[in-house]
């Protein structure tokens, strides 16, 4: 990020990690909150982008691109596999 952010929302099954929780909170120096406490389903979020990510791969469509996180091509992610 071009400026530290003020505050970390927290969303999908890690959220649930006290540990986790408690790490971020210590080594960050920054908020961070569970989306929950902005009335959003913080395990709904995660299934809602995973499932955007698998209809992208799915269509092979691109989803991280060099102005986002800097790779040098737009770039596919994971393979699907059917069974035999």
């Amino acid at each position: 990020f071009p400026k530290k952010p003020e505050l970390l929302l927290v969303m999908g099954g890690g959220r649930k990690n006290k540990y986790f929780m408690k790490r971020m909170n210590e080594e960050l120096n920054i908020k961070v909150k569970l989306i929950d406490y902005y009335d959003f389903n913080g395990d709904q979020i995660e299934a809602d982008l995973i499932s955007f990510l698998t209809a992208r791969s799915f269509y092979n469509i691109p989803f991280t691109f060099p102005n986002t996180t800097g790779v040098l091509l737009p770039t596919k992610g994971g393979k699907i596999f059917y069974p035999i």
